[in-house]
């Protein structure tokens, strides 16, 4: 899920925080922000968009499972 940074960053400090969210805020989101934009251009690597709705986001995966 293709997600900006801001965005997760904000749904992370909305939520109830546990020890996956403590570790992603210490080490996640620098590697993070050091590798996940490359891990877009990988081969077979499918970017789907995170911002839409659930609907929207299953649409387009069964979509790209059909192709």
């Amino acid at each position: 899920m293709d997600v900006p940074d801001n965005e997760i960053i904000r749904r992370r400090k909305e939520r109830k925080r546990d020890l996956t969210d403590e570790s992603f805020l210490k080490i996640g989101l620098s590697e993070y922000e050091k590798y996940g934009e490359c891990q877009k251009n990988l081969p077979g690597v499918i970017v789907i968009n995170g911002m839409k709705s659930p609907d929207q986001i299953l649409e387009e995966i069964i979509l790209m499972l059909k192709e």
